[in-house]
């Protein structure tokens, strides 16, 4: 009999850290990765129940988006001059 889950958690050490993966087993993709084991559960829980790509999620998805600067601040601190009351 073939299983229907579609993500599973899974323990990992990365760097010395223990860390919970959700794994979508479909497409062996890493969906994220969590410090406590119940923060995983409930994320793959989520996603087993419709949540999300239902078992195919598009690797673009999962790509990680690194700013080089905080553009808040940024933003704060060159109108930080002005007053812009209304």
């Amino acid at each position: 009999m073939t299983s229907n889950v579609k993500y599973e958690i899974r323990p990992i050490n990365m760097n010395g850290d223990f860390l919970w993966e959700v794994h979508e087993t479909a497409t062996d993709h890493t969906i994220d990765r969590f410090f406590f084991e119940e923060d995983a559960a409930d994320l793959a829980e989520a996603l087993e129940s419709g949540f999300g790509f239902n078992g195919w999620t598009p690797r673009f998805v999962l790509n990680k988006v690194v700013l080089p600067d905080d553009i808040n601040s940024r933003f704060s601190n060159t109108f930080q001059d002005y007053d812009i009351s209304l």
